[in-house]
């Protein structure tokens, strides 16, 4: 095992190194090395084990999740992407921009009475009709009465960093939890009406070069956008809209003039409103 700087911090065995990089603690750094990631101390090596005491911050994998076979509706799948410093990284994309429910789910083994911080990013995630849904939760022996559920759509939960990444928005979450009594907790996210991935990331310092953008502000730039009307043109570029907006837009344009409606790379869906 080695640190971030490739200094030999211990040895274990390959049983417990797959183990450390399956819960994001670890990655592989060659084929007989791990490098341990978020160490609060340096121990003293061991020839033979190791014995190293770790921050409780569980990175996401998305290797330790999987669809919820209680969601009859899972739409999405495991890939990977280049994140923006360059490296290849394991995601996990869910939802679509209908009305089918997504789940995916993880169940953890953790230590009783114990603190711990569960980190993740989100990217896209938002359409434009401001309808879609992205809840996180975390169960504890898997009791659904009791569990917790943050409200993630539209930064309704505040994220601990809101960035510019492309045409879209990172959002950075650290959930702090206690096990308290139990030590099977289960992590899930449900989303619907937006495709959203779901990434592992860096501590936040690691992004301090990109700009600030909430999505306050990112929406009143896309609202802008989709409402300007200039030229007797209505840009529509590459927006997610329902004939449901369609129908509206047209009830609210003036019943005299010519109008250009650019839906170019535009994603038309039936939101089945027969009232409209």
């Amino acid at each position: 095992m080695v640190d971030k700087d490739e200094n030999e911090i211990g040895k274990t065995y390959p049983k417990r190194a797959k183990g450390l990089v399956k819960k994001g603690r670890a990655e592989y750094a060659g084929d007989r090395k791990i490098r341990l990631l978020e160490l609060t101390h340096v121990p003293t090596v061991n020839n033979e084990t190791e014995d190293i005491k770790m921050s409780n911050i569980i990175n996401f994998n998305a290797g330790d999740f999987s669809f919820n076979k209680k969601c009859g509706s899972n739409q999405g799948y495991k890939g990977f992407i280049t994140n923006s410093f360059g490296e290849n990284i394991e995601m996990f994309e869910i939802g679509d921009w209908n009305w089918n429910w997504t789940s995916i789910i993880s169940k953890q083994h953790l230590e009783k009475n114990t603190d711990y911080v569960f980190r993740f990013g989100v990217t896209m995630g938002n359409n434009d009709t401001q309808d879609e849904v992205l809840r996180f939760y975390i169960r504890f022996d898997g009791d659904e009465e009791n569990q917790t559920i943050y409200v993630l759509e539209r930064g309704r939960y505040k994220p601990v960093i809101s960035k510019k990444l492309g045409e879209t928005i990172l959002r950075i979450y650290e959930i702090k939890f206690n096990t308290g009594g139990a030590e099977n907790v289960e992590f899930l996210f449900d989303a619907m009406r937006a495709v959203t991935q779901i990434i592992p990331v860096k501590e936040c310092s690691a992004y301090g070069e990109l700009e600030d953008l909430s999505y306050d502000d990112w929406w009143q730039t896309r609202k802008n956008e989709i409402l300007k009307v200039g030229g007797n043109v209505i840009n529509l570029q590459d927006a997610n809209v329902s004939l449901k907006i369609l129908r509206k837009l047209k009830k609210a344009l003036p019943k005299t003039g010519d109008y250009v409606l650019n839906l170019q790379g535009a994603n038309i869906f039936d939101d089945k409103d027969d009232n409209e």
